[in-house]
């Protein structure tokens, strides 16, 4: 192999052969650095104008381009033909005598638009990509594949299996063809990588008895170590995807009844995972007590051994969620992408199972038609409506790394049952194409609330539900997650413990009348809704999961316009979380003419976190659904109250004349500085009357209590 062909540091300088036309037959010798200068510059900038027309007009009449027969697909053809091609490959002496090889192999990538800018921006950081280019017909994309050039065929081969298994993407065979012509293009962003290194061809020995095409793994065995057999199966498991790293734990997908989460591999299945990638060896003695490969069979404890190597951790890809929908990222160079179906590094990797890119939508059009999903709801104030808001875009900036410190629970509270709590996170989830994890508030023990939530934290989903809460929510573990500063401990029976990073999830919460403790109260963003009897609600999420791909890019669109502006935020600080605040309360003010996120929040984590106030709010809640505010009631009236309508009064021992007592305690604390509470829109007065106790000794003190609306 000639050194030229072996060097990778100065691809500028590699030689090639260039004809004037695709007729001519006596090359000219150019430097890969002088064609891309070229194709950057303005010289066939006219002429690849025209050639672009003329291939619009063959896709007119011939979608597929699988037609070359017609008129226009003959015109683009002649026309193209023009256009001065080379070699990419080397030099040549003419058109069928190489020379010397380049090191480079040229590779074509076909009809990719709808993926084109997600491609390029991968390709122009993989290692083995020395240059590309957008193709003349300005649907395909021209590469230059560094590899070892005295094994062109072979490394052909990988360059299939690679572009197949990485991006996704299958290449033009023709381009197997050392003397392959590249014809010239106009694309003022070609790029060229001085330090692109060969694509390595995955060495495949030795072979099965019997077998000159399928290649064996060879188990730890006499002078084969765990570690050296570790490396040729992750080397073999790592192109397919099919196994994952995650936090201490291989992983892999895994689907039921139609959604994919992330499951960990157990030695007795990733015995059968190897066997799919190959068969298995192992060095045994023969009859002579030479050495010999023979067929094998995996063992449990060899399972675990190689399972357990850093191997596994250096080779597989890394994961950290699984999603059915495209997510929007900002590049380097602050462009924004939208990233479509299969495997991700982004993000602590992101496997992305349905990639149907979203279409763009105009701004103004986008801002309406987020607003069209949630107009039939009556939120309790602009506030509410706002997070509701927030609580459509947060998703898509937490998927895209946009936001990079913790998120609040997206809470959805209601009057009463039946009101569209659970419905408007339905709307969210399905707006991105998913199914949310649900987790219920159980004691603990086996099937407990932590054990249900470390459960969908370990598979990947990116929305977990806690779904219709009642009583008091009070979890370490859920306040320790939402604000674990980097990777998060889950472990469930079984299974050794997973570091998973908590920046992937979403938490919803609905509830009719949340209560927590005080900090996650404050972790949260409460938004209340009021329920609308009789009212005939259209099906506002049949609609969204028709048209789900154009919803998403509504919010595809509002990110963008927020990128456009230089990524402000504003200055408010009444959230714990402050970048998750002020980046939406500037969205929601700036872009989708909201007021303030946080308007009326305050009140709403003051009242969530004092059972108090929570047992209070629903008592003003059952006495408006009565009929009966406005009237005069004592401790014993509320005590009865809520026990025809299920309120439970907190602390109460339910012993006789005890909960009377109780609910005295509970409003003594209540109104201990005022003898009036404001509480989500209800006011609640305290009065302290003189009466007569009725037994001739006189007045006694008594306390009544008139609940109005404000």
């Amino acid at each position: 192999m000639s050194n030229e062909s072996k060097r990778c540091a100065d691809v500028a300088d590699i030689k090639v052969s260039m004809f004037s036309d695709a007729f001519s037959g006596v090359p000219r010798t150019v430097t890969i650095g002088a064609v891309i200068a070229e194709i950057r510059g303005h010289t066939n900038r006219l002429h690849i104008l025209h050639l672009r027309k003329l291939h619009e007009a063959w896709k007119a009449v011939c979608p597929a381009l699988d037609s070359k027969k017609s008129d226009e697909a003959k015109a683009y053809d002649s026309a193209k033909k023009e256009l001065p091609p080379f070699c990419v490959s080397g030099t040549a002496r003419d058109r069928t005598t190489p020379l010397v090889h380049s090191g480079l192999l040229q590779i074509d990538i076909d009809h990719c638009r709808d993926r084109m800018a997600d491609l390029i921006r991968k390709l122009k950081d993989d290692t083995h990509v020395a240059f590309g280019f957008v193709s003349p017909g300005g649907d395909g994309l021209k590469l230059g594949l560094s590899i070892d050039g005295d094994r062109h065929a072979e490394s052909f081969q990988a360059a299939q299996a690679y572009f197949k298994t990485r991006y996704q993407v299958a290449i033009d065979p023709a381009v197997k063809d050392r003397l392959r012509l590249c014809f010239v293009s106009h694309d003022p962003d070609a790029w060229l990588r001085q330090d692109s290194e060969p694509l390595p061809i995955i060495e495949e020995a030795p072979k099965m008895p019997r077998s000159g095409e399928v290649f064996a793994m060879v188990l730890p065995s006499q002078a084969v170590t765990i570690s050296e057999s570790a490396r040729a199966i992750f080397t073999r498991i790592e192109p397919t995807r099919s196994l994952f790293w995650r936090g201490g734990a291989l992983v892999e997908c895994v689907e039921a009844d139609g959604i994919t989460s992330l499951a960990p591999v157990k030695p007795d299945g990733f015995r059968s995972r190897v066997e799919r990638v190959g068969p298995l060896m192992a060095w045994r003695s023969d009859r002579d007590g030479e050495p010999t490969l023979s067929p094998a069979i995996m063992s449990a404890d060899t399972a675990k051994a190689i399972m357990a190597t850093v191997e596994a951790r250096e080779i597989l890809p890394p994961i950290a969620s699984v999603l059915r929908c495209p997510f929007m990222i900002e590049t380097s160079t602050g462009e924004v992408a939208i990233l479509g179906g299969g495997y991700h590094p982004e993000n602590g990797g992101t496997f992305v199972m349905q990639g149907d890119i979203p279409p763009r939508v105009p701004i103004d059009e986008a801002v309406k038609s987020l607003h069209w999903l949630i107009e039939e709801v009556d939120f309790q104030s602009p506030g509410d409506k706002a997070r509701a808001l927030a609580g459509f875009i947060t998703p898509a900036l937490r998927m895209g790394g946009f936001l990079t410190k913790p998120i609040p629970i997206d809470v959805a509270e209601a009057d009463q049952s039946q009101s569209g709590k659970g419905y408007r996170h339905t709307l969210v989830s399905s707006l991105y194409n998913e199914q949310p994890y649900i987790v219920t508030a159980r004691a603990g023990g086996v099937g407990s609330f932590d054990e249900s939530l470390a459960q969908a934290l370990i598979a990947g989903r990116p929305f977990i539900c806690l779904d219709n809460l009642r009583g008091k929510l009070n979890s370490q573990t859920l306040e320790s997650l939402l604000t674990a500063p980097g990777s998060f401990p889950a472990r469930v029976p079984h299974h050794g413990e997973i570091l998973i990073d908590p920046k992937v999830f979403i938490l919803q919460l609905s509830s009719n009348g949340m209560e927590s403790t005080v900090d996650l109260a404050y972790r949260s963003s409460i938004s209340r809704i009021r329920k609308r009897p009789g009212f005939n609600y259209r099906d506002t999420l049949g609609e969204l999961q028709a048209r789900q791909p154009y919803f998403l890019g509504c919010v595809f669109s509002v990110i963008a316009e927020w990128i456009s502006f230089g990524k402000p935020r504003t200055k408010d600080y009444r959230h714990d979380f402050r970048e998750w605040c002020q980046i939406l309360d500037w969205i929601c003010r700036e872009i989708l003419g909201c007021g303030p996120l946080m308007d009326g929040h305050e009140s709403a984590q003051q009242r969530v976190a004092n059972p108090g106030l929570s047992w209070l709010r629903l008592v003003a809640l059952a006495l408006e659904s009565d009929g009966r505010l406005g009237e005069s009631l004592i401790a014993s009236e509320l005590v009865e109250l809520s026990g025809v309508h299920g309120i439970e009064i907190p602390g109460d021992p339910k012993g006789d004349g005890e909960s009377i007592k109780q609910v005295g305690r509970l409003c003594a604390r209540i109104f201990k500085e005022s003898g009036i509470v404001e509480i989500d829109g209800f006011s609640v007065t305290r009065k302290i009357v003189d009466q007569d106790r009725g037994d001739g000794r006189g007045l006694m003190e008594s306390k009544r209590y008139v609940f109005a609306k404000l």
